[in-house]
């Protein structure tokens, strides 16, 4: 456990250790200032369209280990949202709702 907290490491469900960075993705993805909310607010919608993307495209195509990869990202992605406080995730203009893969 303390190597987890220490170094920024999760457990997977399949029992193997990443780096996780998914709950500090959404708010340092823009420089603080003035125009942070909207830069994020851009950078969230971004995402969220390259990953539906190539969802679908992956799946379609039968690309069927690339979209694996892409499918464990999106879900990461997503868990990381939902642990966020809506309403903070609500002041930057985002929502779960944007999101269209489940967990």
């Amino acid at each position: 456990m303390w190597i987890q907290n220490r170094f920024g490491l999760a457990k997977d469900h399949d029992g193997l250790y990443h780096f996780d960075y998914f709950k500090e993705l959404l708010f340092h993805a823009a420089l603080p200032g003035e125009s942070w909310v909207a830069a994020v607010k851009l950078w969230f919608d971004d995402v969220i369209a390259v990953i539906n993307r190539n969802l679908t495209e992956l799946e379609s195509g039968g690309r069927m280990n690339e979209f694996a990869k892409w499918g464990w990202f999106a879900r990461q992605f997503r868990s990381a949202l939902e642990t966020q406080n809506p309403e903070l995730l609500k002041s930057v203009g985002d929502s779960l709702d944007a999101i269209s893969w489940p967990r």
